[in-house]
């Protein structure tokens, strides 16, 4: 009867390990999923309604108007996610010669919609810590009436061990929209330029929309499938020999 109740610890791990198989099978078709919607072609920005935007998190869309540049703010550190950079295929980019780490900053700019009053936040892209300030990156600012093809994005919450972000001193550690946006005249929305607008060599490098979701499940179904295969050699040690 005791071995037979020993049984159940197997049993619990091993149905662990198959909803781990689940929940990991789930989170890829998610990010597939996610990374397709960001090949679709553009859809309308939702002017009559922005709370439309809620649920067009990685729709891309197409804006025209002009950048605020004495506006602009940096979150930092940030890593690189445009394609180029995770192909590895670092030669030829702009700023080649500092990409060797991804550790860096994204560049946030206001950017005025023509014809209305509505002003957005852009990720310009992916700076290397030397071309964080401003006057590393002279000549790079695009100016007048600009086309842009951005990405929507949502608000983030503060991750884990993060810092809070010092808004009086315009430091940025992660996304909070409205705190950004009322430092910066913008309203609370926020979107990725897309990678045709790295412009300038030595500025942003756009793309930077990641869609890489955290999915540690394979860690997880290790264990659970581990923890089941000892307990029944343990079990198998114990009563069958």
């Amino acid at each position: 009867m005791c071995s037979r109740l020993i049984l159940v610890i197997p049993a619990f791990t091993f149905s662990l390990g198959c909803w781990q198989v689940q929940r990991w099978y789930w989170k890829v078709q998610l990010i597939d999923e996610l990374k397709k919607q960001i090949a679709l072609n553009v859809v309308q920005f939702p002017f009559e309604d922005l709370s439309k935007l809620e649920t067009m998190e990685f729709n891309k869309v197409e804006l025209e108007g002009e950048f605020i540049h004495e506006r602009e703010f940096l979150i930092f550190p940030r890593g690189r996610f445009d394609p180029e950079f995770q192909k590895n295929d670092r030669g030829g980019g702009l700023i080649a010669s500092n990409t060797s780490s991804s550790s860096g900053a994204h560049i946030i700019a206001p950017f005025k919609i023509k014809g209305t009053d509505l002003i957005v936040m852009v990720n310009r892209g992916w700076v290397p810590q030397t071309h964080m300030a401003k006057s590393a990156r002279k000549g790079t600012f695009p100016t007048g009436p600009q086309r842009l093809t951005a990405i929507i994005r949502k608000s983030e919450g503060r991750p884990q061990f993060v810092s809070e972000n010092n808004i009086a001193k315009g430091i940025w550690f992660y996304k909070n929209f409205k705190q950004m946006g009322e430092y910066c005249g913008s309203a609370p929305i926020f979107l990725d330029a897309t990678t045709e607008h790295s412009y300038f060599p030595n500025g942003p490098i756009a793309g930077q929309t990641n869609v890489e979701i955290r999915n540690k499940h394979v860690e997880y179904l290790a264990t659970w499938y581990s923890l089941t295969a000892l307990t029944l050699i343990m079990w198998y040690a114990r009563f069958i020999k």
